[in-house]
């Protein structure tokens, strides 16, 4: 699974926000990271975050 396999799109109050390629790779690591970590989750296709208040 390589970085470039996966696309990152981000939306804040139903607005899409656009990222820099340094800042979509920090997402990417970062998420891939913490999802690994998880028991019984091998090769996501997808991921799925969603913060709400």
């Amino acid at each position: 699974m390589e970085e470039k396999d996966f696309k990152v799109e981000l939306e804040i109050n139903n607005k899409k926000v656009g990222m820099k390629p340094y800042v979509k790779s920090v997402f990417i690591n970062v998420l891939l990271g913490l999802v690994k970590t998880l028991k019984r989750i091998d090769n996501p296709e997808e991921i799925v975050l969603k913060i709400s208040r």
